[in-house]
């Protein structure tokens, strides 16, 4: 036997070595995904002292552990990576490069809103490493899983994180933590009085707000309610229950009731889609029925706001009368539409992170924030008018097709498998980011962690196509075994 033989024959056989003694099954990056919305929500609790760039340090670490590291102690691993990432990335794609694009405009407004004083510049840098970081361990670790088995599992680890982020915050809050919300209480708690209780909305330490929070919570309700739809078994169904119910509880307890709403009606979307094609095929078209919601919710709010309905759903006292049924979204919508009415080349390229202030916008709703201290910079409670102002038209028409882009392999993967459990909540969760967007900056910057949660949804939609030709060579290694020549061959040398 020629010398190159007996040398692929040792490298097949270390390698098969090497590989069966490495983990199959991903079970530290199921801990890592379980942790991921907690984890991200990390750097708003001052008491730690933390921040984007010590939460980008361990997405880093972790990439570097399944690209690297691994691959250091193991020629098989190695050839893993490379398989799965050319397997991966056969083929440009769209969504992803868009992704990347609309990071690249990110990281310019941020860099922008340093030179204006709006940001300090550790936020800004800590920004780019972070999304960087984090979007690298996300593709490292779907690249690295492709089948469906670790996918599932991977998947799942995610949606009870949710549920797990909503449990972290109340127990902290009732432990007395207190992180970036300095107040205790921000305002009654408009459902819990309908059933008698008068009590105040929680804000709770894990979020930057209770309207981050309830939307956080909106998603792990929808999420555990198709787990528990289209989960298999028991313990994956329980779990979906009980993460249905957290989420729900969440919600309840910040008052968020367009984020309950929305998870409602998201439900029912999906459902209906996943039977109805036609259904499937139109929820390509959200982003533009996103674009034009405000300007019909402040015709409709217009419409019922002395009616007896509009007198159940607005807040006790005599302030939270004067927010309207909106809670003044309507006055701080407005007070952006007056800065954009007035045409800038500005408007072009954008004022730069926090823009509603720089812009001057604020200075016709900070009123609205009077009562709670630190918050004159709040955001416009519209993520494309937010995206507008920070990174101007030119950004937003990547923002728009990103979402375009997303919502068309959302709508495919409903079309051919929606029945389900990944392409449920999927669909689920991009709706709901979709909708919530209507009345907060959800898939922003602004809500870090739901933003944490978009990333990982376009990895996930990443074709995975698998070379032939690289499954046969991991059949190969798999069963890779010392022939006799090989052995007499190896005492010769």
């Amino acid at each position: 036997m020629s010398n190159s033989k007996i040398f692929l024959h040792k490298r097949q056989v270390l390698s098969s070595l090497s590989q069966n003694a490495l983990p199959v099954r991903p079970y530290f990056d199921c801990f890592i995904f379980l942790l991921l919305p907690t984890i991200v929500n990390l750097s708003s609790v001052s008491q730690l002292n933390l921040s984007r760039i010590t939460v980008s340090f361990i997405f880093a670490l972790l990439l570097l552990k399944n690209v690297f590291v691994y691959s250091a102690i193991s020629a098989s691993w190695q050839a893993r990576v490379n398989d799965a990432f050319r397997a991966t990335f056969h083929r440009t794609n769209t969504t992803l490069f868009l992704l990347f694009l609309l990071i690249a405009f990110l990281l310019v407004s941020e860099l922008r809103g340093f030179f204006t004083g709006t940001t300090p510049f550790t936020a800004s840098v800590g920004f780019f490493l972070w999304a960087v970081s984090l979007l690298g361990y996300l593709l490292s670790v779907a690249t690295l899983n492709s089948n469906d088995e670790s996918r599932r599992m991977l998947f799942v680890a995610l949606i009870l994180g949710l549920g797990i982020f909503v449990l972290t915050n109340v127990i902290g809050y009732y432990a007395g933590i207190r992180g970036f919300n300095t107040l205790d209480t921000v305002g009654q708690n408009k459902m819990l009085s309908l059933v008698g209780l008068n009590v105040s909305r929680v804000a709770l330490p894990f979020s930057t707000g209770v309207n981050n929070f309830g939307a956080m919570a909106g998603l792990g309700m929808v999420s555990g309610f198709f787990l528990l739809l289209r989960g298999r078994g028991l313990a994956l169904k329980s779990a979906g229950f009980i993460t249905f119910l957290l989420g729900a509880l969440g919600m309840v307890l910040v008052d968020s009731r367009a984020s309950l709403g929305i998870s409602i009606f998201t439900c029912m979307v999906v459902l209906v889609a996943t039977k109805s094609k036609q259904v499937a095929w139109s929820i390509r078209a959200l982003p533009y029925a996103v674009l034009i919601a405000p300007f019909a919710i402040l015709a409709l709010a217009g419409a019922i706001a002395d009616t007896e309905f509009a007198q159940l759903i607005v807040r006790d006292g005599a302030f939270a009368k004067r927010l309207g049924v909106l809670t003044a979204r309507d006055v701080v919508w407005t007070s952006a539409f007056d800065i954009l009415s007035t045409p800038s080349l500005i408007h072009l390229v954008g004022y730069g992170a926090i823009g509603q202030f720089t812009s001057g916008a604020t200075l016709e709703y900070s009123w609205v924030f009077g009562q709670i201290a630190g918050l004159t910079a709040t955001s416009l409670h519209n993520a494309n008018l937010q995206i507008i102002f920070d990174i101007g038209y030119t950004g937003f028409v990547v923002w728009l097709l990103f979402w375009l882009s997303l919502m068309s392999v959302i709508s495919v993967g409903l079309i051919r498998k929606g029945d389900s459990l990944e392409s449920s909540v999927m669909a689920g969760i991009a709706v709901f980011v979709s909708l919530i967007g209507i009345f907060e900056v959800g898939g922003t910057l602004y809500f870090p962690d739901m933003f944490a949660i978009v990333l990982f949804l376009v990895v996930w939609t990443l074709p995975q196509k698998v070379d032939p030709g690289i499954s046969q060579k991991r059949k190969l290694v798999a069963s890779a075994s010392i022939p006799k020549s090989l052995s007499i061959a190896s005492r010769r040398m």
